[in-house]
């Protein structure tokens, strides 16, 4: 029963083409580590930026990416939907293998400008990026209409603990594309 419902819901999920819709993104960050700023650009034709820049304070030997997918449920509570593990990403800059949300972000070409780590150790100094574009591909799959968030958290590692030093929490919402049109141009015409 479970595949069916999977299969049916994957289904309409890659017939709909979304409309992704960003709410805000909120970053923290450990500033014994690194010291980050960030903004979020949001234009009237509803495209989204997001441009930062790090300056890590020391040299990092290895890091890891934490990446979840958090769906609002009917309670307006947020409850994950997908997640994965902490992911070494010296081990992706090497072969861009393994994660696929870090493949995506690695290999995208949705900069204006970068300057972001490509090799481990990562040295202490300034890294940014400009203008990212947070659109549908950012997401490696098509999500149906829903509220949700993704977080990506940035760790490395401490003894044998893994230490937070930048999280990123993106508030979205995916609407039919066509639906969300139509009530856009709608809204455009009572203003007028």
């Amino acid at each position: 029963m479970t595949i069916f419902v999977t299969i049916l819901l994957s289904k309409s999920c890659y017939q709909m083409v979304p409309k992704v819709i960003i709410h805000k993104v909120v970053a923290t960050y450990n500033d014994s580590i690194v010291d980050l700023k960030h903004v979020l650009d949001a234009f009237p034709n509803d495209t989204y930026y997001l441009s930062a820049n790090a300056t890590f304070l020391s040299k990092l030997d290895t890091f890891f990416c934490f990446f979840s997918l958090d769906l609002l449920n009917g309670k307006g509570k947020y409850e994950t939907f997908i997640k994965n593990g902490p992911t070494n990403i010296c081990s992706s800059f090497k072969n861009l293998k393994g994660n696929a949300v870090v493949r995506t972000i690695l290999r995208n070409k949705n900069f204006s400008k970068r300057k972001f780590p490509t090799t481990c150790p990562v040295e202490s100094g300034f890294y940014y990026i400009e203008n990212f574009e947070l659109d549908e591909r950012l997401l490696a799959f098509k999500i149906f209409e829903s509220k949700y968030l993704i977080k990506i958290i940035l760790s490395k590692k401490v003894g044998e603990k893994l230490v937070e030093f930048i999280n990123f929490t993106i508030y979205a919402e995916s609407k039919d594309r066509e639906k969300y049109e139509k009530e856009k141009k709608k809204s455009l015409e009572k203003s007028h």
